[in-house]
């Protein structure tokens, strides 16, 4: 994945799952921009078990 050139946003990628932010991880692949690697219910904090996975356009 290639860097963004400087000052430029960067583009987000949201999850499937949970609508969060994701980032890609050399080591995991997709993970939340939080760290996590399991999708969280972004209302209630509850683990929901599944793998950050970007959204389908």
């Amino acid at each position: 994945m290639s860097e963004p050139a400087a000052g430029a946003p960067a583009e987000e990628t949201p999850c499937q799952h949970c609508g969060l932010s994701l980032t890609q991880d050399d080591i995991w692949g997709w993970i939340h921009a939080n760290g996590r690697y399991l999708c969280y219910d972004p209302n209630t904090g509850e683990p929901m078990s599944l793998p950050a996975q970007p959204a389908t356009p």
